[in-house]
């Protein structure tokens, strides 16, 4: 063996002993004696990057690639220099000659990959690690960069099955298991991504992170101060991580404080500019906030980065009904073109026929633009049936029929005691698209009062009724032979999260609109509750309901789901208006937006409040908005949604006939 090469034998195995500053003496010694000497320059490189001195790496990288410079092993480890320096330009530069060199260099193809995603050029990203996994499909982490550049890309369902991939051939590996649980959960898979968090903290039990994920999965994006305080836990060891900027952002959406998820998405913009997920969850919290022109921006670079992101079209499409935005005719073909190529993932596809359908109804293009929210709601039908998650008709007038008979006349003779006399909460419910999101913003902007939004409170409380006291019984009837305690605990705790979204308000609105289903529940905790009932012309609700993308709402889904599930709503609330009429208001839509003034007058004085001007500038409430009208009700009232279902009178017939049955009065 030549002294040279016995040098080289002494450094490698100072590195694999940790002696970095051995092996680089010996490193400088060798190239000082044979300045020819290729893989010690090489080897000197790799030393100083880990040291952390990248210029000097980079100067002795080259000198190896000025003595052999057709190595593509030489080119790849410089471009790892660079992309360590943050420089993914030279990185990319120095990955591709390496492929010039060696087409079927792996390291080269996955570090290329990489590199192209940290700058943004995502499709390249996958072109490139698609062909690593082509040479070697055996290698783990090249499943893992691609599913997160899918993730990225918002291809969720093929990003989730490279994870299984990983997980299959690395079960032992904590981080894919994580991975797969971060990709469960954003698929709303919440009972599979807590298993794969569990699992990956059973591997490395101190992990920040993972336990994080595991805590902000059991808890559903409940409005729970320990997901904040687990979130900025984390924040505070990896201050600069992406993922958990955009979990932040989550976690306060789901409280309904949605200045504070904006802050942390433009946060997460800016540590990763070419993270299109990052900037159209930051552009849909600043529709939420008013802020269209911000949101305008951010979007447009969301599908400059990710061409095919359909959730980024349809937050455009939003705007574009309002008015605040026009689509260029590239985008519409690029649109058309993803759907006619068939390659895009079901999901997504249902996603972009909304925008579709969204665009050609502003432009009056009716037929067309039903045929494509047709088409979409087919889609989401396809996927229902292939999840098992269709709407169930007999099921729910089973349930109907169950409330009904329970909470009849007498038991609101004698209700069950313990229920607490507060006039906070105000519960604004109806159908979807009934003009709730226009009363509770006329209310909220009295200065006396605040809205929460639509909390899911009163659904998780019958929730926990059933689990907790009577495991055996379903709602209703876990409230037969409650005690007085348990009522009184339940309305408490319900009270002390609704305090917490207007501190010095009196009176606070809940906008759950499914709340019409438990109000004997909610009359039982809160016996001095106000319930405004927002009605509409059943066809515009219907129609809207249709043309809304409301995702896992399966009666939705079709116009005969959307009639069946309408008339049962219809029978339940003219049951309440039987057993307890004077503390429902009936607030019709149409009238509203007739006589705007006196029918908020009359609104407010049924909430108990005295009149504010205010009221009638609604729209000038800077107050983030969640709902499907958050864009609409930063307006002033305007008449053009109502009788809005003539334009697509020819295809509402199924709805009609749905609607009416055979013991309802006709629709004119």
């Amino acid at each position: 063996m030549t002294l040279p090469n016995k040098a080289l034998l002494e450094v490698r195995r100072d590195i694999d002993a940790g002696r970095l500053d051995a092996a680089e003496e010996n490193c400088r010694h060798i190239v000082q004696s044979v300045p020819q000497q290729s893989e010690a320059w090489n080897l000197l490189g790799w030393i100083q990057c880990q040291q952390g001195n990248l210029s000097e790496a980079i100067d002795a990288i080259r000198k190896a690639i000025a003595i052999h410079p057709d190595d593509a092993e030489l080119h790849r480890n410089l471009g790892y220099v660079h992309a360590a320096n943050v420089d993914f330009e030279s990185a990319i530069e120095c990955y591709r000659h390496a492929l010039t060199l060696n087409p079927e260099d792996v390291d080269a193809h996955n570090s290329l990959g990489v590199a192209l995603k940290q700058s943004g050029q995502l499709d390249l990203a996958a072109e490139h690690l698609r062909e690593a996994l082509r040479l070697r499909p055996d290698i783990p982490t090249l499943y893992q960069n691609l599913a997160e550049i899918l993730r990225l890309q918002g291809t969720l369902d093929e990003a989730t099955k490279l994870y299984e991939q990983a997980v299959q051939i690395a079960p032992n590996n904590a981080a894919f298991k994580n991975g797969l649980g971060i990709l469960l959960q954003l698929d709303g898979k919440l009972k599979q991504a807590i298993a794969r968090f569990q699992e990956a903290l059973v591997l490395e039990p101190d992990h920040p992170l993972y336990a994080h994920n595991l805590a902000e999965a059991q808890k559903a994006f409940r409005t729970d101060e320990a997901a904040i305080v687990h979130c900025r836990d984390i924040l505070r060891s990896m201050p600069d991580s992406v993922e958990a900027h955009l979990n932040m952002g989550d976690v306060y959406l789901a409280q309904n404080d949605v200045q504070q998820a904006a802050t942390h998405f433009g946060r997460a913009v800016a540590l990763q500019p070419g993270n299109a997920l990052a900037h159209n969850k930051l552009a849909s919290a600043l529709i939420d906030l008013g802020d269209f022109d911000a949101a305008k921006t951010h979007l447009e670079k969301a599908v400059r980065l990710h061409p095919e992101f359909a959730e980024a079209y349809f937050n455009l499409s939003d705007l574009v009904i309002q008015g605040k935005y026009c689509f260029s005719a590239q985008m519409l073909a690029k649109i058309e073109s993803l759907l006619s190529g068939g390659r895009v993932p079901l999901k997504a596809a249902s996603i972009m026929h909304f925008a579709l359908g969204n665009n050609l109804d502003k432009q009056g293009k009716y037929d067309e633009a039903f045929c494509a929210f047709h088409t979409g709601n087919q889609i989401q039908q396809k996927l229902g049936e292939e999840f098992g998650i269709l709407f169930d008709l007999e099921l729910h007038r089973r349930n109907t029929d169950e409330c009904i008979a329970f909470f009849d006349a007498s038991y609101f003779d004698k209700p069950p005691p313990g229920g607490v006399d507060s006039e906070l909460p105000i519960f604004v419910i109806g159908m979807p698209r009934c003009g709730s999101t226009l009363v509770e913003q006329i209310i909220a902007s009295h200065p006396n009062a605040a809205t929460a939004g639509e909390l899911p409170e009163i659904g998780r409380l019958v929730q926990e009724l059933s689990k907790t006291h009577h495991h055996d019984d379903a709602f209703p009837h876990c409230l037969s032979n409650v005690d007085a305690q348990t009522i009184h605990d339940l309305a408490s705790q319900y009270l002390s999260n609704l305090s917490k979204h207007g501190k010095d308000s009196t009176r606070i609105v809940d906008k759950a609109l499914s709340n019409f289903f438990y109000l004997g529940f909610l009359f039982t905790l809160l016996p001095k509750a106000r319930i405004i009932h927002c009605r509409r012309d059943p066809m515009d609700i219907g129609l809207s309901c249709y043309f809304r993308r409301f995702g896992s709402v399966n009666w939705s889904w079709s116009l005969e789901s959307i009639g069946a599930y309408y008339r049962e709503y219809n029978r339940l609330m003219e049951h309440w208006s039987k057993v307890f009429p004077s503390q429902i208001y009936d607030l019709h839509y149409e009238k509203l937006i007739a006589d705007p003034e006196t029918m908020s007058r009359e609104l407010i004085h049924f909430c108990g409040l005295s009149w504010s001007d205010r009221c009638l500038e609604f729209y000038k409430n800077r107050d983030a908005v969640k709902t499907s009208s958050r864009i609409q009700v930063r307006e002033p009232i305007y008449k053009t949604s109502s009788g809005r279902w003539k334009n697509y009178a020819a295809h509402l017939e199924p709805y009609k006939k749905a609607i009416e049955g055979s013991d309802n009065p006709p629709i004119i």
